[in-house]
């Protein structure tokens, strides 16, 4: 019996090593920056798509692996193939290395490209340098079709030594909007939500308003919402958390854009 015990013991362990973290200050280094070689693959697709496509988007998945799992299937099964994905952040629950693995290595099962925003939960532990190395930098932008998506660090607490948000970055990234159908502005912690700097949430609101954003988008607050917010003409997104088993479908078709909050439930 006590032979049975260390076998199937032993068995457990090598089994569930993706688990076993011995330090929260690990740090994880890898070759591929997932954001920089998903953008790569998105700007190669972008020179066939001129104003019809479609997108996911995900948020807060924390620790639930099997969830999330369940929703890369879900998305991977859809009638309308989307042409990339967004994590709106909390990718990780504690900022720990094994966290980041298990979670990039579900979303590489996804059939198009995919990329990650820094979520609050993503910067503990040694979360920021993790993030950095696995995906780059939490501020960047790309055209797709007729629209931009500008993706900015919105985490200010985790940040309070740094200029977070960076809302002249955003400004520069908003001067050509002239040139976009559409523009899309994503962020893990929206203007509205403590976490964001309050100083800065005013001017958000106008860099929202003056350059006509379609979708402000957003996660964290684990509750889906959707609404003129600041009653200012401005779309604003929530997402769930995946627990929730929901996920947002945006589809873009010229002058149109589409939203579908969908539902998913099942086992893997």
């Amino acid at each position: 019996m006590i032979k049975k015990i260390i076998i199937l013991s032993i068995i457990f362990l090598v089994t569930s090593c993706d688990y076993i973290q011995y330090s929260p200050h690990e740090t994880l280094n890898t070759d591929i920056v997932y954001n920089k070689k998903n953008l790569e693959l998105i700007s190669n697709n972008a020179i066939k798509v001129k104003d019809k496509f479609t997108f996911t988007l995900i948020s807060d998945s924390h620790f639930a692996f099997d969830t999330l799992k369940m929703a890369v299937k879900r998305i991977n099964n859809l009638e309308i193939k989307s042409d990339f994905t967004i994590h709106l952040g909390d990718i990780a629950d504690n900022g720990l290395t094994n966290e980041y693995r298990i979670s990039n290595k579900i979303m590489k099962k996804l059939e198009h490209p995919f990329l990650v925003v820094l979520g609050n939960h993503d910067c503990l532990s040694s979360g920021k340098e993790i993030f950095k190395n696995l995906y780059g930098s939490s501020d960047f932008s790309f055209v797709y079709g007729n629209s931009k998506f500008i993706i900015i660090n919105s985490n200010s607490w985790e940040f309070l030594d740094q200029n977070v948000p960076n809302l002249d970055w955003l400004e520069d990234q908003l001067s050509d909007r002239l040139l976009h159908k559409h523009v899309f502005v994503l962020a893990h912690i929206s203007p509205f939500t403590r976490g964001f700097d309050t100083e800065k949430e005013e001017r958000y609101k106008n860099l929202m308003k003056n350059y006509n954003v379609t979708y402000s988008i957003h996660g964290h607050n684990h509750k889906f919402w959707k609404g003129d917010y600041y009653e200012d003409g401005v779309e604003y997104i929530l997402l769930d958390n995946i627990q929730d088993h929901n996920y947002v479908i945006i589809s873009v078709d010229g002058d149109d854009v589409n939203f579908e909050l969908k539902a998913f439930s099942g086992s893997l």
